[in-house]
């Protein structure tokens, strides 16, 4: 497979096109920025969406959490109707602009990429989100977008993975950008160092992975697991970005690897 081939995946994070602390809201003005960013864009792509206010309330009412395994099958039903709802919103916003989306829940990830290539020869992008999985003898748990990606790059080469997030980037305890994050010490600040704030305390990335399930904010590891999957990512030689919803024509520059305003991970 030659790098026309890979993957640009897209992750919009359920902060970016949701009011988080309003149940069931909508941010309009996100999506259509993200939609018209998308439109503009001619290589293979990949979208994934996240919970924000719809999915990630209606999860926790249930006890329902990407760190354990539930039965309650009402708690399941009612958050991915909650899921379904909210991707709908999503879908009409990116089908108006003209992208022919093909939805797919993630409990069919591993059958459906292998078949990507004949939706791509369709024309149509795929979609998913993050859901509620099934799994047999454990019973009923959630799968974040950034987990879906995360199982993505096991099954299918990336090129690069933009994470979509209400604020510039990632940000230092001061609400500094970080412009660059680094696996290691020679470029930017070293991953192990990134602060992860938690109410009024803060975690470097590096004790926050230890703490992962009692530190998370919501139903699937908040930015402590989007860091994880990102060095995971980072890793295997795969790009990935972290950037606001705010700015159309920042989100195209970063689609097609120019310079934009946001956080890069590196090697």
């Amino acid at each position: 497979m030659g790098i026309y081939d890979m993957l640009t995946v897209v992750k919009l994070g359920g902060s970016s096109i949701t009011f988080k602390e309003r149940t069931f809201s909508f941010d309009e003005t996100a999506i259509n920025n993200i939609s018209g960013a998308l439109e503009e864009f001619n290589d293979r792509l990949f979208i994934v969406h996240g919970g924000g206010s719809w999915g990630h309330p209606v999860a926790a009412a249930y006890g329902l959490n990407s760190f354990s395994f539930s039965k309650d099958v009402r708690g399941v039903s009612l958050t991915r109707l909650a899921m379904l709802d909210l991707s709908r919103k999503v879908q009409r916003s990116l089908i108006d602009h003209g992208l022919r989306i093909f939805f797919f829940p993630p409990q069919h990830l591993e059958s459906m990429v292998a078949d990507l290539e004949g939706l791509y020869q369709a024309r149509a992008v795929p979609l998913t989100y993050g859901d509620v999985i099934y799994e047999k003898g454990k019973g009923y748990r959630v799968i974040g977008g950034d987990e879906i990606i995360s199982k993505l790059a096991n099954l299918q080469r990336l090129k690069r993975v933009i994470f979509i997030i209400r604020s510039n980037g990632i940000l230092d305890a001061n609400g500094n950008l970080i412009s660059i994050i680094s696996l290691k010490n020679n470029n930017g600040i070293k991953i192990d160092q990134v602060p992860i704030i938690n109410g009024n305390l803060t975690y470097t990335f590096k004790e926050a992975k230890s703490k992962l399930q009692t530190l998370s904010p919501d139903a699937t590891g908040g930015i402590t697991y989007k860091l994880m999957v990102a060095e995971k990512l980072v890793s295997k030689g795969v790009e990935v970005l972290f950037i606001s919803s705010d700015n159309k024509d920042n989100l195209v520059k970063a689609l097609n690897g120019m310079k934009f305003q946001g956080t890069t991970v590196v090697s």
